[in-house]
Order: structure tokens, then sequence, then C-alpha cells
């Protein structure tokens, strides 16, 4: 069959496309390659020579980005996000030569937007949460994409905007419960009986028809383009 294909034998622990194939993605080991290229990319960077504005144009345009194509796929353990807000954290204090620096400001008010007096850094918890919760956007705007098809038909078609059937939730990949359990995430948490009232709401609401003529979609009401962009 690799003949035929024209393709190599490999055996799983592998990567395809720079993703581990068979690994367990909650085990920090996974996440050492993403690690790795922060310590590559900063071996050759003078942070002593940068002004503290820089580095925190570094920080956003370089080192927030270095994870994010892990981070579109899996979610990331809270342990890996610690140790990559504090290498980070140590660029932004001048730290990298291994010596304990003093911290002016929280990370949390560094995290904050510059609107609310903080810099604007990317919170790559939150940022994590909303990259899977774009997979649930997509499968609702693009129903009839390839990969759409394949998810539904795996897990039913029971699919009421942001939820799956819950009997369907223990029977998904640990990928696709990921995201999905991500997406379903409430200010509160709901008792059982609250979901389950407020899911039955849903139906009914899903199951109003407007205009007859005109199919309902999915709008993102938090941006102008009605799309759920992740900044």
């Amino acid at each position: 069959m690799a003949n035929f294909c024209k393709c190599k034998i490999g055996v799983l622990h592998m990567c395809y496309l720079g993703i581990p194939l068979g690994a367990g993605l909650r085990r920090v080991a996974t996440w050492e390659v993403v690690i790795e290229k922060f310590r590559k990319k900063l071996s050759g960077w003078k942070c002593r020579s940068m002004s503290w504005a820089a580095r925190i144009v570094l920080i956003n345009s370089v080192l927030s980005s270095l994870p994010i194509y892990f981070m579109s796929l899996f979610q990331a353990p809270k342990t890996i996000i610690k140790r990559i807000d504090k290498i980070r954290r140590n660029f932004l204090w001048g730290g990298l030569d291994g010596k304990r620096k003093m911290v002016k400001v929280s990370w949390k008010q560094i995290c904050s937007p510059k609107e609310k007096g903080g810099a604007g850094v990317v919170n790559l918890e939150i940022k994590n949460k909303a990259l899977l919760a774009k997979w649930r956007w997509r499968l609702e705007v693009d129903k009839k994409a390839l990969w759409s098809k394949v998810i539904l038909d795996n897990y039913g078609t029971n699919v009421t905007r942001w939820r799956f059937s819950a009997n369907k939730l223990k029977d998904m990949s640990t990928i696709w419960r990921r995201i999905v359990e991500n997406s379903l995430d409430a200010r509160v948490p709901l008792l059982d009986r609250e979901s389950g009232i407020l899911f039955r709401l849903i139906d009914r609401v899903s199951d109003v028809v407007l205009v007859p003529e005109v199919e309902d979609r999915i709008l993102w009401a938090h941006d102008n383009k009605r799309g759920f962009l992740v900044k």
C-alpha cells in the first residue's frame, strides 16, 4: 500500500504538518516542541539593546504567535501557559540571562487592553479558547465544507447553535471534545436543570421562522462585519 501511494511507512508518535499524531495532548512533554521554539527564537535576540516598547512589539508580533498553530487545534495545559508567560515576562523585563529582574507592573495589567491602561500583550489562555471556539463558529456557517460533513456525520446532526446533544460529548475524540467544551463555557456555571431549560429555549427560538424566503444564519454581534474574529 505504501508503494502504491508512494508514501513512507511511519509509526506513532510521528508528526504531520508539524502536529504530533498519537501523542497525549494533555501531557506537558507533548508541548515541549513549542517551548523549544521559544528558546531558539530568543537565542538570537539581544534584549539589553532594546527599548521596553520594542520588546512589547516583539512579544506580540513574534513570541505570542509561536504557539498559535498548536493552540488553534489543541487546548494547552495550564502548566504550558505559565511557562510561556514566564518566558515572555522575562524577555519584557530583561531577564533572559537567568537573573531575576524587578517586575514593575503585574502581568495581568500588561495583558490588559491599551484602552484600559495595559500594554495590550496577548493573553494566551483566552486566545487559546477563542481559537478553539472558532471551529464551532465555522461549523455553523460552513456546514457544506467537507470537514463539517465529516464531523456531523460522525457525531450526529443534532446540533443546536453552540451545542451538541449531551450524550454525544462522551463519544467524541479528545480534540473535538475540547473544542466543544470550550464553546460551552457560561459566565455563570449552570446546574443541570438550568442547562436543560436553556437548551429547550434555544431549540424553540431556532424553530421560529421570521421570513420564509430567507435562510436563517448566525451572526456575531461583537463585530461590525458580523463574523467571529480572533484578534
